[in-house]
């Protein structure tokens, strides 16, 4: 994802501790940062990242007096970062959100802190909320993050990383013109592996940063990343109070063969019978890990016609379920089931 610099645009290095106000330009690679101190320190353009300006609580700052009286603001003028629709890219309309994981020293993983980015690539803006904690939670971040960038949001010290096990992210995209596609609002519950942060092989070369980095995938194309870790308990004790029972319709007879049609209704609550404390997204999972367990069990069962009731809504589940038959399941034939008979919401899957 190219970084959108330009002149006024704050800046952090990526490989050292500091940053500024870009003030102008030498040649194509070459970037000039104006520091708080007054200094200008010529840097390479891919040695540094766009961040927003904030204040001391993390919130944008966005109003013009304000930017004013900022004690660090050594510019006259301020000028944001502002997307143009011109950059927009025909990837750019699904949504891809990722969390970015950043040390600031490499070689010290197991004291230094660790930088958290937000990245956004798509050509929707997202105003978003970011919580850490469990039971109780606390706000680490609210603001809005611009079509095809990347926001610091903060760091995390060592100490604290305990704090940091249970994140929880709620988004809703928009864009500023008119007639474009509405998306579902994001709301992801999530834990991170917090060992992984002590593992100097789990951090990895990445296209955002010039470091290695941790990335953590929230949503990618529309729909919450089924790699994620959730909450091992919530769900368990949920899927043992009630077990799946597909519904087996009398096999039909055509005059060449006899199809057995199996029908799997993917509605929450004909899954679980209660759903008390399960975030969208963990229902979600289930329903697809419910999907994925009868695909398994019928994939050498060739002929095998499977009709998925998913109901119409938003169509995130539909998505999902295609997403999986194209990528997992390319030797399957699937398309609409009969209206007539599931209605708007199903899906027809033939196990090829």
């Amino acid at each position: 994802m190219p970084q959108q610099i330009k002149v006024g645009s704050r800046v952090r290095y990526l490989n050292a501790v500091g940053g500024g106000i870009v003030s102008r330009f030498e040649g194509k690679n070459l970037v000039i940062v104006l520091e708080e101190d007054g200094f200008e320190t010529p840097v390479l353009k891919n040695e540094i990242v766009v961040v927003g300006q904030t204040n001391d609580y993390n919130f944008p700052i966005t109003n013009t007096l304000e930017l004013a009286t900022d004690p660090t603001n050594t510019t006259q003028t301020q000028q944001q970062y502002t997307f143009d629709e011109k950059d927009e890219t025909p990837e750019g309309e699904n949504i891809n959100l990722l969390l970015g994981f950043v040390p600031t020293s490499i070689k010290t993983l197991q004291s230094c802190t660790t930088e958290i980015y937000l990245i956004n690539e798509s050509n929707y803006y997202l105003d978003f909320v970011i919580y850490n904690g469990n039971n109780t939670v606390s706000i680490f971040a609210k603001n809005t993050i611009e079509p095809q960038t990347q926001l610091h949001l903060g760091e995390i010290e060592k100490s604290n990383l305990n704090q940091w096990e249970c994140m929880h992210i709620q988004a809703l995209s928009y864009k500023r013109s008119d007639n474009f596609i509405i998306k579902p609002t994001i709301d992801i519950s999530i834990k991170l592996r917090l060992p992984n942060f002590y593992k100097l092989h789990k951090y990895k070369q990445n296209e955002y940063f010039n470091q290695k980095a941790i990335l953590i995938t929230l949503v990618k194309n529309n729909i919450p990343d089924l790699d994620l870790l959730i909450d091992p308990n919530t769900l368990q004790q949920a899927i043992t109070q009630k077990q799946i029972k597909p519904t087996l319709p009398p096999a039909k007879t055509n005059k060449k063969n006899i199809i057995n049609e199996k029908v799997i209704d993917l509605h929450i609550e004909q899954l679980l019978d209660n759903t008390t404390g399960l975030s969208s997204y963990e229902m979600l999972t289930y329903q697809l890990n419910t999907f994925t367990k009868i695909m398994n069990e019928n994939i050498k069962q060739k002929g095998t016609h499977i009709v998925f009731i998913h109901g119409k809504g938003e169509g995130v589940l539909r998505k999902a379920i295609e997403n999986e038959l194209r990528n997992k399941y390319k030797k399957c034939i699937f398309y609409d089931a009969s209206f007539q008979k599931y209605g708007y919401g199903a899906t027809k899957v033939i196990i090829g």
